[in-house]
């Protein structure tokens, strides 16, 4: 990532949905929802994987019921 990039995702004005976007596009290799439990993780995390593409539809949906 460059560090404009670096910067934008950093700044208090950027949206979080971007920012969670982000997180998940730069440490994919440590987001796996084979081996979570939703219910115990975070609401950015559970938010995150939500938004990862590559991750199973039916995990990125389970994981913003847990949001609710």
């Amino acid at each position: 990532m460059t560090e404009n990039g670096r910067k934008f995702i950093e700044s208090s004005k950027t949206p979080d949905f971007i920012t969670y976007f982000s997180f998940g596009a730069e440490y994919f290799e440590f987001v796996d929802s084979d081996l979570v439990q939703f219910c115990k993780l975070s609401i950015p995390l559970l938010f995150t994987i939500s938004m990862i593409p590559r991750i199973d539809e039916s995990k990125r949906r389970k994981a913003l019921t847990s949001i609710r």
